[in-house]
């Protein structure tokens, strides 16, 4: 996931345990890998960076669970 694009856009989960080196996220499982989703705040600090989801207001992810959407053309 590219952290220094802090637009809303959308992403695709592709982990969700909670096991992320120093910052584990107890809401990780909440995440199902494959799935879209919609990303309204990016939060990067200097060890971790933390995404925020329109689908889980108010709920931190680390942006290691997801990659980004890509672009259909056509």
């Amino acid at each position: 996931m590219d952290i220094n694009n802090r637009s809303e856009r959308e992403v695709v989960c592709i982990e969700n345990k909670d096991n992320h080196f120093f910052f584990c996220y107890s809401n990780s499982p909440l995440l199902e890998i494959g799935k879209t989703y919609n990303v309204v705040n990016v939060d990067v600090h200097s060890y971790h960076t933390q995404i925020e989801l329109k689908e889980f207001p108010n709920i931190v992810f680390n942006s290691v669970c997801f990659e980004e959407k890509e672009v259909q053309n056509g």
